[in-house]
């Protein structure tokens, strides 16, 4: 950043839009060059069936089809094609098969299931007629490829992304009335993932060797796994809109104080809120949504959800976790209107105990660990939380409550005519909170770091 922003600033207004395409697949390349190519591969293919396809209405399904065997085929291969083998090998042996299939040695491209949606779910707009197609190509290649969302979100609707990435270069003469907005949103996601970083050492400790754990430690260590995916996650959006608004690119909210909800269905509408109207929008809709009565209403909720939790992994535990939602989920319904008769604080609290335990699978290695953890919760004994544990609690509360009382609303207005909302003291304030964050942890030694949970996926 500190070498393009200067560039970007000298640059005439035409090549403004090469340099951030440029500079978004030198970003994607920092993981492994051949990851470039799959990005162009993608983005290629699905431009040029939106161009085809888009003039013959006639034959939209077909270039849906197409875009989602190439887009998925790849994901595939990619993501899933080891546990596919791996489980039809266990399969094998089970049955006294001595043949087996050969897994394949390749590393996960970063972020491939993020902008594998990103780019069908624009195939899908267009040929439904939503949208009109991209007829620049660049711009479409700049559209999935817009590095501060790439590896983890927001996945981005073209409708919201494509006519900011058409008017980027006019954008760049305002970027130094962005700078507080950009510091303060950026500083906001460096503190959330500070105290995500000092929770993640309760965690590891307790999802490291659960069967070692006391109760108590077993409930520390779930609870702090709840909170930092939730820190880690909500700080690289805050961090990405930070840097994507120093372009006049606005990102959408992925999180809405999702630990306030007070129902699964509540949950899902505030956590990772671009992945859950993805597949309610491209998936459970298509289904049938509810409309074709209650039966279908619930194996289209399951199905949804079980994907959900595949999409997240290859492993069991992701789909026992995406299926263990699904299950809260048709309860809920089947439920009525009982969250809406108790007290909203027990409602909350219920959410909060049912969110959770569901994120054991989501952290245990393999279905056996899971057991294990949950196993861990009866083994009886207390020991009073680390202090990382509540340093790292406390700082999201901080957090959270500042986004409820301040940042939420200021992002929501948030304009180029609208830049005083962000003025002196916000950017000032949180600044210093981080600079203080810094101090403290390293003077507690507690600052060590990990990479963003979601980069995995």
């Amino acid at each position: 950043m500190a070498l393009l922003l200067p560039l970007i600033l000298l640059l005439p207004r035409f090549a403004v839009m090469g340099v951030l395409l440029g500079v978004s697949y030198v970003f994607y390349g920092f993981s492994s060059i051949a990851f470039i190519f799959l990005l162009l591969a993608t983005s290629t293919i699905d431009y040029n069936i939106a161009r085809y396809f888009e003039s013959r209405p006639q034959e939209r399904a077909i270039g849906i089809t197409l875009s989602a065997v190439v887009n998925f085929s790849i994901l595939g291969v990619f993501k899933y094609s080891n546990f596919f083998f791996s489980n039809i090998n266990s399969a094998f042996t089970s049955f006294g098969l001595q043949d087996q299939l050969p897994l394949i040695e390749v590393m996960l491209p970063v972020g491939i299931s993020f902008y594998t949606f990103q780019s069908f779910a624009y195939i899908v707009d267009v040929l439904m007629g939503r949208i009109q197609a991209c007829k620049s190509y660049p711009r479409y290649l700049l559209y999935v490829a817009w590095f501060p969302q790439l590896v983890a979100g927001p996945i981005m609707r073209a409708k919201e992304l494509m006519p900011q990435i058409e008017n980027i270069e006019n954008n760049i003469s305002g970027m130094a009335n962005r700078i507080p907005a950009a510091v303060t949103l950026f500083a906001e996601g460096w503190l959330r993932k500070c105290c995500a970083d000092l929770l993640s050492q309760s965690s590891d400790v307790f999802f490291n060797n659960p069967t070692a754990a006391t109760s108590g430690e077993a409930v520390i260590g779930i609870i702090a796994f709840g909170l930092q995916i939730y820190g880690d996650f909500s700080g690289y959006t805050k961090m990405a809109q930070g840097i994507s608004w120093l372009f006049g690119v606005k990102l959408m909210e992925n999180f809405n104080l999702p630990y306030a909800a007070i129902g699964i269905r509540d949950f899902w509408r505030r956590w990772h809120i671009s992945l859950s109207t993805w597949f309610r929008d491209y998936l459970y809709i298509p289904l049938g949504g509810d409309r074709l009565g209650s039966s279908r209403t619930f194996f289209n909720i399951f199905l949804t959800m079980l994907l959900c939790g595949f999409w997240h992994g290859a492993n069991w535990t992701f789909i026992l976790w995406g299926m263990i939602h699904g299950g809260l989920l048709i309860a809920e319904r089947m439920s009525g209107k009982f969250l809406q008769r108790i007290p909203k604080m027990v409602a909350t609290i219920l959410t909060l105990v049912l969110v959770f335990l569901a994120w054991v699978p989501f952290r245990a290695p393999d279905l056996s660990s899971m057991v294990e953890c949950y196993a861990a919760l009866a083994n009886g004994g207390w020991e009073r939380p680390a202090l990382g544990f509540m340093l790292g609690l406390i700082g999201l509360i901080a957090m959270d409550t500042y986004y409820k009382l301040v940042g939420r609303d200021d992002y929501n207005a948030l304009e180029d005519h609208e830049i005083e909302i962000y003025n002196d003291w916000k950017p000032s304030v949180m600044v210093s909170c981080c600079a203080l964050a810094w101090f403290f942890a390293y003077t507690l030694n507690q600052n060590e770091t990990s990479a963003f949970i979601y980069f995995q996926f």
